[in-house]
């Protein structure tokens, strides 16, 4: 709520006699009780609550009027997901009919829900997912919005918005990937996002707005982010914490970000002058001056590794799950769930969904499951030279050929002694085999690419695929 300071005897009658020994906790007990009209502190760690409107004049009384709800707006990322989080509001519509008690498990709940739009904060700390994006003011509630992926790079927040592309133009340069564009909108005040233009053709943009526009992707850049033990941590200036954990102060962001994370909650860290305090849970309040590191989620350490099974080669993947599944069907195995997909032509991998709990995963759609893995299809698997080789029809090498010599069988370019150690793979055009490069496959017709993808062992009748 907004507070202006005036000097007055009092502000037409005392709501009740109690005294409070600070302006934090009188502010607190006005907020939540809808007949104070303000605050007024009567002395030296002596403050009470006021429950008319008339002002009188005194110069040892300072009266804290009542105003109106004061927002506050902030982004942050948790699960390679943007929320926004909207105070005082409340959202609409419910998901699943559950309560949650923490803040983390409201977002790991609804990052996983297709039909969660967001999840409200009630003035209780307690947490509900919703299905409608539409909020309402209401005093003491928190609205945390889910939007699109979210990366983070070059020391910021990018949220990712498919078939749009941005306004504006920060300069006339372009760029060939995101990395390289991302790194220079970092460092260009007057950048604002990127948007993916063309093959290899990325643009910076001078403004956030959005246009539609079919085939075009736009990165909006947000705060500045950065992982720290682990957590990301999204900077916003002009705001500090509605309310401390406590009085005490810390002379360095990093050994405050290591109490709050010691403190369940503590949802983040207000920089105030050179000190920094402890946010207690996620309000926050503008302030000129001060900035708030917001506590996100945990920076996913992603996995990838190969296996070979029923002649496929899989692609494990994880913390992600599959965004659709093929059938509601569950098995109970690994193998019983990759035998299934294998022989079904619609099946583009399986979804680890818990112990003993496999579905068979349809489109090439993925978004991030806590604790879950996936096995994505990769392609059908031939072994030789004491590797597995991954191959597909109507692909090359995403990097094209190695070198222009031309081989008549491939079988030689196979062995790991007579190979080149830039080579990643095996490409046949037009009746002849050629040396391949990069990491994946890229569509062409006509061509049929071998992937080498993992060494491999037999051994006891099973392939064990080799990590070193």
């Amino acid at each position: 709520k907004q507070w202006y300071q005036r000097r007055v005897r009092d502000y037409g009658g005392w709501l009740s006699s109690t005294q409070y020994k600070t302006y934090t906790l009188a502010l607190k007990a006005c907020s939540s009780n809808t007949k104070c009209t303000g605050v007024t502190k009567i002395g030296t760690g002596k403050f009470k609550l006021n429950s008319g409107s008339t002002v009188s004049a005194n110069s040892k009384y300072t009266l804290y009027p009542r105003g109106g709800l004061s927002d506050s707006k902030y982004y942050f990322s948790y699960a390679n997901t943007v929320f926004s989080a909207h105070a005082p509001y409340a959202m609409s519509g419910k998901v699943d009919g559950k309560t949650y008690t923490t803040r983390t498990a409201a977002l790991d709940a609804c990052v996983q829900a297709t039909k969660c739009l967001g999840f409200t904060q009630s003035s209780n700390k307690k947490f509900t997912l919703n299905s409608s994006k539409t909020k309402t003011k209401t005093a003491g509630n928190v609205a945390y919005v889910k939007h699109g992926r979210a990366m983070v790079s070059n020391g910021y927040m990018w949220q990712e918005f498919s078939g749009t592309a941005l306004k504006g133009t920060a300069t006339t340069t372009t760029y060939k990937t995101f990395a390289l564009a991302a790194k220079a909108c970092a460092s260009n005040s007057a950048c604002k996002g990127v948007t993916y233009v063309s093959a290899k053709k990325f643009q910076l943009n001078s403004s956030k707005t959005r246009v539609t526009t079919k085939g075009k992707i736009c990165w909006v850049k947000r705060g500045k982010t950065a992982a720290y033990k682990s957590f990301y941590w999204t900077q916003n200036t002009g705001y500090k914490g509605q309310e401390y954990v406590s009085t005490t102060s810390y002379s360095s962001l990093a050994a405050a970000q290591v109490k709050c994370l010691a403190t369940a909650a503590c949802g983040g860290v207000t920089k105030a002058s050179s000190k920094y305090y402890l946010n207690n849970y996620h309000t926050l309040a503008s302030s000129s001056g001060t900035s708030v590191y917001i506590k996100g989620g945990e920076k996913i350490e992603q996995v990838t590794v190969y296996l070979s099974y029923k002649s496929y080669t899989w692609k494990m993947r994880s913390p992600w799950q599959f965004a659709a599944k093929l059938t509601t069907k569950k098995y109970t195995s690994r193998n019983a769930a990759l035998k299934a997909c294998a022989s079904n032509a619609k099946c583009m991998g399986i979804s680890k969904a818990g112990s003993k709990e496999y579905y068979l995963g349809k489109g090439t759609a993925y978004k991030p499951g806590k604790g879950m893995k996936i096995f994505i299809k990769y392609g059908a698997m031939s072994t030789y030279g004491g590797y597995s080789w991954t191959y597909k029809s109507g692909y090359t090498m995403s990097k094209g050929y190695l070198t222009t010599t031309a081989y008549t069988t491939k079988l030689r370019l196979l062995l790991p002694d007579k190979g080149n150690s830039k080579c990643t793979g095996v490409i046949l055009k037009g009746g002849k085999y050629y040396l391949g490069k990069g990491d994946s496959f890229k569509a062409s017709k006509g061509l049929i690419a071998w992937k080498q993808t993992s060494a491999i062992k037999a051994i006891n009748d099973y392939y064990w695929t080799v990590y070193a």
